[in-house]
């Protein structure tokens, strides 16, 4: 994946006085292989960090970049969503998606098409309903 910004979790006192302070890791299994969520890394405008998935990296790199060029052609919540989510549904639908500053979630999905990140200040739910 192409180097850009991750944000790292780090609290504001210790950037303060320039000591890093360690990421939790976020460490997911898909197919066997372990990865770290927060070494990923993305070519993006907006800062973005992955809080949860399923998905394999090269999906993950497809909404966060999806998300970024919604963000930069769009200002309302609900385009961005319509943008990921038709971008998602080319592929394999139905593609549910939820954006938004401040909201609460109790989703269902099937395994392996589930993504929860942050992009900008937006926080973003991507994923595939089970049938």
């Amino acid at each position: 994946m192409k180097n850009g910004n991750v944000v790292a979790a780090a609290g504001a006192d210790s950037e303060a006085q320039g000591i890093p302070k360690a990421r939790k890791e976020n460490i997911i299994k898909i197919d066997g292989e372990k990865i770290n969520l927060n070494n990923l890394k993305f070519n993006t405008k907006f800062a973005v960090t992955i809080k949860a998935s399923e998905m394999p990296p090269e999906m993950i790199e497809k909404a966060v970049l999806l998300a970024d060029e919604a963000m930069q052609n769009h200002n309302d919540e609900g385009d961005i969503a319509q943008y990921i989510k038709h971008g998602f549904d080319m592929m394999n639908p139905p593609w549910h998606c939820v954006i938004g500053r401040k909201f609460s979630s109790l989703i269902t999905h099937e395994h392996g098409y589930f993504l929860y990140f942050n992009i900008g200040k937006l926080a973003c739910i991507l994923f595939k309903a089970r049938e």
